[in-house]
C-alpha cells in the first residue's frame, strides 16, 4: 500500500495550456463534436474544460481543433463537481498515450 506522502506525486510532469479541442462521444463516427479547450496537459492525459455532461468511465474522443486532424481516444477518469473550483473541467485519461498527438506547441 503507497503512504500518503507517496501517492500525491505525480509521475509525469503537468503543463498549462490552451488548446482548443473537440470532444466527441460517438467513437465509430464523430460527427457530434463538442467544443472544449485543454487547460492541462501531461503524456498520460489532460484537464479539459467544456461544457458537455460527461460521466466517469465514458469513452470519448479528443480532437485537436489546430494542428493535423488526430482523433485520440480517451476516458473520463473525474468529473468537477457543481459550484466548485473545477465545475465544467473533466479529467481525461489517455486510452493510448503513447499514440496521443496532443502538444503544447
Amino acid at each position: 500500500m503507497r503512504s500518503q506522502k507517496n501517492s500525491s506525486k505525480r509521475i509525469f510532469r503537468r503543463v498549462p495550456a490552451r488548446i482548443p479541442v473537440a470532444l466527441s462521444t460517438h467513437l465509430k463516427a464523430p460527427d457530434v463534436d463538442h467544443g472544449a479547450s485543454i487547460v492541462q496537459l501531461s503524456f498520460l492525459g489532460a484537464r479539459v474544460k467544456t461544457g458537455v455532461p460527461l460521466k466517469p468511465g465514458q469513452s470519448v474522443q479528443m480532437i485537436r481543433l489546430t494542428g493535423s486532424y488526430a482523433p485520440v481516444p480517451a476516458s473520463v477518469a473525474w468529473v468537477g463537481a457543481l459550484k466548485s473550483a473545477v465545475e465544467g473541467h473533466v479529467g481525461l485519461k489517455f486510452t493510448d498515450p503513447l499514440r496521443a498527438r496532443i502538444s503544447v506547441s
